[in-house]
């Protein structure tokens, strides 16, 4: 099975935009509580002060969008090359 990089690129791109706007929300809805599940994800002593602007929601969605689709285009492309040789 070969898997079509650049829409699973797409898929993961949306996938973590939505992600990342659900987090978003969470934030700004559940501040303290985000702060403590956050300071204990990051094993910080004290839980961090979590400040959440649109242009750092705007700017966060577009970087960790793009970053997750290249990761997964890049995934697909050497799983796709794998597959490749195993099959010979």
């Amino acid at each position: 099975m070969k898997l079509d990089p650049v829409r699973l690129s797409l898929a993961t791109a949306i996938a973590f935009g939505v992600v990342w706007t659900v987090c978003t929300a969470l934030v700004v809805t559940l501040p303290a509580m985000s702060n403590v599940a956050a300071g204990g994800m990051m094993h910080f002593m004290g839980p961090p002060n979590m400040l959440v602007t649109t242009t750092g929601f705007l700017v966060g969605l577009v970087w960790w969008s793009i970053a997750a689709g290249v990761t997964s285009g890049l995934l697909a492309l050497i799983y796709n090359a794998l597959g490749n040789k195993a099959a010979r």
